[in-house]
């Protein structure tokens, strides 16, 4: 992890790399100083991009912790609460999002309430743009998306997961295969007061982006942000979602994966024990019903008798 912002109060870094972030503006009216609201762990940055053009956002500059290449893998994780927006503006990225064909990356909102990755390489054929993500971001509740970019070596597939909430909602091949980097390419976006690219939140890598006046996102919230610059797996989304419903940011998430072993007529399971961890069972998973096995809480393993349960599922699951 090279980036954790908590926005508690301020954009410090605490992923121990110091890649603070600062707050920036655009416009003729926007706040001239940030804005934090309660968040769903302690607060979260609260930010506005209007339609006449004054814009709110938090900018990183470019760090080199944040200049993937064409070949790092990278990740990035936040939590998102919004109603009031329209069109596409971004949540975080790098690019000149007035075109998806331009070189970089971006995560964005989307009008029907999803949201959209989109990764560009060096030409504009050479892209990634997937928007099959479900229509519940825009309600008003507090939800965790999760991107993961991996690449791969020669002759095996590229992919691109996005999570929302701890599930696998979109996955892709990626056929991307030059630099997502912008730092290095000409910058020139007359009245903005960036003046050079950057990763920024709440923004597109120029700090200039409202599609002309019909993309804004009004008092829109974001907590908890997080980039890696390595794949995230399905066990540590599901537990930077289950870690945020228990009011803990993301360096508490749990994410034990379940071993099994059979000995006898039983089934030995074993994980990473925590206190506020317990193994679950149910027969039926399209029921939604999940039983405590009991003395799993703040367990490492539990012995399951075959004969007891010719047929189960089991899971970990934080309280």
């Amino acid at each position: 992890m090279v980036v954790h912002l908590t926005f508690d109060g301020n954009f410090n870094d605490s992923s121990g790399r110091t890649n603070n972030a600062s707050y920036a503006v655009n416009g003729s009216n926007p706040s001239p100083t940030p804005r934090f609201a309660p968040g769903i762990i302690g607060e979260a940055f609260e930010y506005t991009t209007t339609t006449n053009g004054d814009i709110e956002y938090a900018t990183f500059g470019y760090p080199a912790d944040l200049q993937f290449d064409s070949t790092n893998d990278f990740s990035v994780s936040f939590w998102a609460n919004y109603t009031n927006q329209s069109d596409d503006l971004p949540f975080v990225g790098n690019k000149d999002w007035g075109s998806s064909g331009n070189e970089g990356w971006v995560i964005t909102t989307q009008s029907g309430g999803n949201c959209r990755v989109n990764i560009t390489g060096a030409t504009s054929s050479d892209k990634y743009s997937e928007t099959d993500f479900p229509t519940i971001l825009k309600n008003g509740q507090w939800h965790n998306v999760v991107v993961s970019v991996q690449h791969a070596p020669p002759g095996q597939q590229a992919y691109v997961y996005g999570y929302i909430d701890g599930v696998l909602r979109s996955k892709h091949p990626m056929t991307a295969v030059g630099s997502l980097d912008t730092f290095a390419l000409p910058f020139s976006y007359p009245g903005d007061n960036q003046a050079t690219w950057a990763v920024n939140v709440g923004q597109d890598g120029t700090g200039f982006y409202d599609d002309g006046g019909s993309a804004y996102d009004i008092n829109a919230l974001m907590d908890d942000l997080g980039i890696w610059r390595r794949p995230l797996t399905a066990h540590e989304a599901m537990g930077i979602y289950q870690a945020g419903l228990a009011g803990k940011d993301l360096t508490q998430a749990v994410t034990a994966s379940v071993f099994a072993s059979v000995t006898g007529n039983n089934i030995v399971l074993t994980w990473d024990g925590s206190p506020n961890v317990e193994l679950q069972t149910t027969s039926d998973l399209s029921s939604g019903s999940w039983t405590t096995v009991s003395g799993t809480l703040g367990a490492s393993s539990a012995t399951i008798s075959l004969n007891s349960h010719p047929a189960a599922y089991f899971r970990l699951f934080t309280q």
